[in-house]
């Protein structure tokens, strides 16, 4: 009987576990923008529709930037909460879906399970995003969504395209004058 040169070989693939250590660095900060995120967010009660929507958008650049920590850290079913969440301060703002204190505490919850859930992760707990769909599923219920199920949280659905779009048009290359510059760049030298 021979055995694998590789030890490797020998074991079934396993998915890589998480590492916690990325989060470890940014989630003081994502703790504080959710925070603040957060008191906007109940701010905006209770005012007038120009300054709710000042008070709105700030709730909205507060979750961006966790957002953006979120997705840098690449925590399964995260970034599409923190995602769902900006879709709903923008629409609270633009009117298109009413601000009330049920819908803002909605929003506030699904902040205080996001956090939870992000603190267990940092002490070893084993990513589970299944355990944040009951949030995602209120804020999509809200958001007027049917169907909402707990594999988007693992897959986003092809619908819900997450890309980042090219700044500029790709232009296509024009090698020739490109190498013309370059030649005439080159014969000083």
């Amino acid at each position: 009987m021979s055995t694998p040169d590789n030890p490797q070989q020998s074991r079934p693939q396993q998915s890589k576990p998480f590492d916690s250590e990325p989060l470890s660095w940014v989630m003081v900060e994502i703790r504080e923008a959710l925070a603040r995120s957060r008191t906007a967010l109940f701010e905006a009660g209770g005012r007038e529709r120009e300054e709710r929507a000042t008070a709105l958008q700030h709730a909205r650049s507060h979750l961006h930037q966790a957002h953006g920590a979120l997705v840098m850290v690449d925590v399964a079913g995260a970034g599409l909460l923190t995602s769902a969440a900006e879709q709903a301060l923008t629409r609270f703002r633009d009117g298109s879906l009413e601000y009330t204190v049920d819908h803002a505490q909605v929003v506030a919850e699904l902040y205080q399970a996001l956090s939870e859930y992000l603190e267990d992760l940092l002490a070893g707990t084993p990513p589970q995003p299944a355990r944040l769909f009951p949030y995602y599923r209120a804020l999509q219920t809200m958001l007027g969504f049917e169907r909402v199920h707990p594999a988007e949280l693992f897959f986003p659905p092809a619908g819900k395209s997450h890309a980042i779009a090219l700044a500029d048009p790709v232009i296509a290359a024009d090698y020739p004058a490109w190498r013309s510059r370059f030649e005439k760049s080159l014969l000083p030298f």
